[in-house]
């Protein structure tokens, strides 16, 4: 019976679901905030959640999840050192595409947003000369929101 649960929940298309859920490998970017939290997702798309950034210590992914600033984690993997300034990091180009058809806000700041500030500099160094020792991203892991 539970194996049947867990695979009605896992299936998007089943009617009798109305879980919100993300894979934690399609999150970009994550923001929280008194105001709320939000994340950005890998095909550009901003949405709405009420978890603290505690939950990203749960994930199997959470060591690709790196602050850069007060409240802004991450993905590492769709990003690399920034080829202009070291600190202002470079997300792939395909995604910020996807931002700008979604017209999200967001993108006029990118910059802002994408800067490392210098309290987690050495966080986000380590994590790209440590990113081949870390786990493979894990494709499975949902995110309920």
């Amino acid at each position: 019976m539970e194996m049947l649960t867990n695979d009605l929940y896992t299936n998007y298309s089943t009617p009798y679901s109305n879980r919100r859920a993300i894979a934690t490998c399609d999150i970009v970017i994550l923001f929280f905030g008194g105001q709320g939290s939000g994340m950005i997702t890998n095909t550009g798309e901003f949405i709405l959640f009420k978890q603290t950034s505690s939950v990203i210590t749960k994930w199997v992914n959470k060591k690709w999840f790196v602050p850069i600033k007060r409240g802004v984690y991450i993905n590492m993997w769709y990003f690399q050192p920034g080829f202009v300034k070291k600190y202002v990091l470079d997300v792939e180009p395909q995604i910020l595409e996807l931002m700008k058809t979604n017209q999200l806000a967001i993108v006029e700041a990118w910059e802002k947003v994408t800067t490392v500030s210098p309290r987690f500099r050495k966080k986000v160094a380590d994590c790209f000369k440590n990113r081949d020792q870390l786990l493979p991203i894990c494709r499975e892991e949902l995110f309920d929101y």
